[in-house]
């Protein structure tokens, strides 16, 4: 059974891409360019090997005569913790690895190896990063956000607080990120009543939705 603080994270996960979705980004699906469909959902490939990354995004336009910028995103919701460096190391590991993945591309009757995306990082978190994180995070071009002091998400990270262990009645993270994933997108409640109980609808849908729908990006 996946902690609370995970399943917490998981849906704070879900609001960044919704929020970032409303900024002028995409969401990356399994199957396009350089990705596919593992057993937890989408994979990317790596130098090295496939790595399983929830959540993925690039931005609608691509700049001209740079490679076009695919960004992870990787949000923790924990209550009284600040995000430490172990975290970090895991991004970066994946950053690095799938940065290394190169494409065979004929140019002037050869194979050449080619850089097809720049992939880049980001963390979102609902508490402080040590220092040791944010100094690891630096020199690695790794962007942290800090929702502590963000006054139109803290009825957001509030209302995720007060989510417990009983206010859910599934325990799957990718059935549960999925289901969430639609329900804020289309806003049916079928996909949801599934996954919580009552008295975690009551929550979603008069906190948690109102709070959401009134950050427009």
């Amino acid at each position: 059974m996946p902690s609370i603080n995970n399943l917490r994270g998981a849906l704070l996960e879900e609001i960044v891409l919704l929020l970032l979705s409303r900024s002028g980004y995409r969401l990356i699906r399994p199957g396009d360019e350089g990705t596919r469909v593992g057993p937890a959902g989408l994979e990317v490939r790596g130098r090295g090997s496939w790595h399983q990354i929830d959540a993925f995004v690039a931005p609608q336009y691509s700049h001209a005569f740079i490679h076009p910028v695919r960004l992870l995103v990787e949000a923790k919701c924990y209550e009284n913790r600040p995000v430490d460096i172990r975290i970090l190391r895991s991004v970066v590991g994946t950053i690095v690895d799938i940065n290394q993945n190169y494409f065979s591309q004929p140019v002037g009757g050869a194979e050449v190896q080619v850089q097809r995306f720049n992939y880049h990082a980001a963390v979102f978190s609902s508490s402080s990063y040590t220092e040791i994180a944010q100094q690891y995070a630096a020199a690695h071009q790794v962007f942290l956000i800090d929702y502590r002091n963000v006054s139109l998400m803290k009825p957001v990270i509030d209302t995720l607080m007060g989510l417990n262990q009983q206010d859910f009645l599934e325990h799957s993270i990718t059935r549960i990120r999925h289901s969430f994933r639609q329900y804020l997108r289309d806003e049916n409640l079928a996909g949801i009543e599934g996954i919580l109980s009552r008295a975690g609808m009551q929550k979603v849908l008069e906190r948690l939705s109102p709070a959401v729908g009134a950050i427009r990006g």
